[in-house]
């Protein structure tokens, strides 16, 4: 987290601190809350291309901000 662009170029100030006590929780449990409430996987066929999105986005971001290093 302290090697990404929002703390390196804008430091750390209020869209920071909303974007980190607001945006972020709200982001990261829309998709549970989602699953919870509509809970209809018929196989585990369903969930290999999920997890490979995820996959794919985690490697992209990691690569980008290793290279960044």
């Amino acid at each position: 987290m302290l090697t990404t662009w929002d703390i390196i170029s804008e430091e750390f100030g209020y869209m920071l601190v909303f974007g980190d006590y607001v945006f972020i929780p709200f982001a990261f449990s829309v998709q549970c809350h989602y699953l919870l409430d509509y809970p209809d996987f018929d196989s585990g066929y369903q969930v290999i291309p999920i997890v490979a999105i995820y996959l794919i986005g985690y490697y992209i971001f990691r690569t980008s901000n290793s290279q960044k290093n």
